[in-house]
């Protein structure tokens, strides 16, 4: 996996901060984990595209995993075993939990900060639906 996210870096497919990442993940949790090292380097590519988080089921869908270029495709599991070998790391929490990565109950994998940053967003959002509105007015 190592070596396909660093021809993936070369190539300029992915950026040279999301593998230093996912490497500092990997280490985090005690090294030796394709699994995670593959969704550390991809939810940082994601978020560094503008996405807030990396879905799971559907990253099979990035151009990255296809093996355009001449990265070849990397051993990608299942969305459902990679859910279950993810949730038994250390470095990745549950929601309202504090990890450096969030997986949600939908498959969904998000950097720690930026779940927290949706969370905040989301709770400001229903407070102001729920409030009545200034002025007593329609």
């Amino acid at each position: 996996m190592e070596g396909f996210l660093r021809r993936a870096v070369a190539q300029g497919m992915l950026r040279a901060v999301d593998l230093h990442f996912a490497r500092r993940m990997e280490a985090l949790a005690g090294g030796d984990t394709p699994e995670l090292l593959l969704a550390a380097a991809l939810v940082s590519h994601r978020v560094g595209e503008g996405d807030v988080c990396l879905d799971l089921e559907q990253c099979r869908e990035l151009p990255l995993l296809h093996g355009d270029g001449d990265t070849g495709g990397p051993w990608v599991p299942a969305p459902e075993v990679w859910i279950d070998a993810l949730g038994t790391r250390s470095v990745v929490g549950r929601p309202g939990g504090r990890a450096s990565l969030i997986l949600d109950r939908h498959g969904r994998l998000y950097l720690g900060r930026y779940w927290w940053f949706e969370r905040q967003v989301a709770d400001a959002l229903l407070a102001r639906v729920r409030s009545p509105p200034a002025g007593g007015g329609p």
